[in-house]
């Protein structure tokens, strides 16, 4: 048996044939089996355009839940008879025009909207609930019709997309630039994944996959050439590990790593700081993922460790995640009005060995 098609739309000629397999009796299973598709599918689509039909021969008053105590008069623009019109219910038109027409179901499948299709009575009832391929096809192209929106794409300004431009041609990766938008851009702010869409299919002006420095470079499913250990110059605020003083690099007392963990979304994060010196790991915990945050947590450490602070904070080497992004914010003390307290040095985007203890 072939694969069953799931996932796409009905054609006009399946509408017509579940209308016809309908009326003959079967049941959603069978049409499922004799259309290849999901049986969940067919149940859905007779229940949601399934619509209630009322008899053309017998619309009469009587079946009005409100008939006893109706007391509607000239409900009609138009005068027909003086006799007739003196008491709207005695009209056959009256359930069309008449605002407070609601219809008794005496009939329990009716009740329960089960399809009236290849039902013995069909046209003994006054009310029935069918499945009717040619209403089933306006509603459809309707809901399609409705959906349609302008691409996202089609409204962002000239002047943000060269700006997306300029910052990754200086090889700033787009994760950072979505997360540091500036103010005047936030009202066109999009996300990580779908700036990457865009750049896959050239929309951004003068930027393809191989303006992306690391992306190029990696490899597919494990396969191809080991990347080169040498990183490419690093751009974002001149702050790069690169740029880390020799003596540092042998972990001495003031070099600490830093960085969050997330668990649950919406939850709390951890900020977790790590001294290579003596393999001693501090947390705090965090109400969100936010710059303000970890700069409040460092603000209060700063403000209960004292002189000490500056002791075991000298060198700060961070990721480029949206909570560290900004050095300034990290490097300059509020307790000490603006005072340098530390220096902060960004490793390169994907390069978690280049603080491998706080990663472990």
């Amino acid at each position: 048996m072939s694969k069953r098609i799931n996932d796409k739309q009905f054609s006009d000629m399946e509408y017509l044939t579940i209308e016809i397999l309908l009326n003959k009796g079967s049941p959603p299973a069978e049409i499922a089996r004799q259309l290849n598709r999901d049986p969940s599918g067919i149940r859905k689509e007779i229940k949601k355009y399934g619509i209630f039909i009322l008899s053309k021969t017998k619309r009469k008053c009587t079946r009005c839940l409100n008939y006893s105590n109706c007391s509607m008069k000239y409900m009609c623009d138009v005068l027909k008879s003086h006799s007739l019109c003196v008491s709207c219910r005695r009209c056959s038109v009256a359930p069309d025009v008449c605002p407070d027409f609601t219809l008794e179901l005496h009939c329990i499948a009716l009740k329960k909207k089960k399809i009236c299709n290849g039902c013995e009575n069909l046209y003994k009832c006054q009310v029935t609930y069918r499945y009717i391929a040619k209403y089933a096809v306006l509603q459809h192209h309707s809901a399609m019709n409705s959906s349609h929106r302008v691409l996202k794409f089609e409204s962002l300004p000239d002047d943000f997309l060269n700006y997306i431009s300029h910052l990754i041609k200086n090889g700033i990766s787009p994760d950072i630039i979505v997360n540091t938008l500036p103010f005047r851009f936030q009202p066109y702010r999009i996300s990580a994944p779908t700036l990457y869409d865009y750049i896959d299919k050239r929309l951004i002006p003068g930027i393809s996959n191989i303006d992306l420095r690391f992306k190029v470079s990696r490899t597919v499913n494990g396969h191809g050439t080991r990347r080169n250990s040498t990183p490419h110059s690093h751009q974002l605020n001149g702050h790069s590990i690169e740029d880390l003083p020799e003596e540092e690099k042998s972990y001495p007392l003031g070099y600490v790593e830093i960085d969050t963990v997330v668990g649950i979304s919406g939850h709390a994060v951890l900020f977790t700081m790590l001294f290579p010196k003596y393999s001693l790991m501090y947390t705090r915990k965090l109400n969100n993922k936010t710059q303000e945050e970890v700069k409040a947590a460092l603000d209060k450490l700063e403000l209960s460790l004292g002189k000490d602070f500056y002791l075991l904070f000298r060198t700060v080497v961070p990721d480029n995640g949206s909570e560290f992004i900004n050095p300034d914010i990290l490097e300059h003390s509020v307790v000490n009005e603006g005072a340098l307290r530390f220096h902060v040095y960004y490793t390169h985007s994907y390069s978690s060995y280049e603080k491998p203890h706080v990663e472990n």
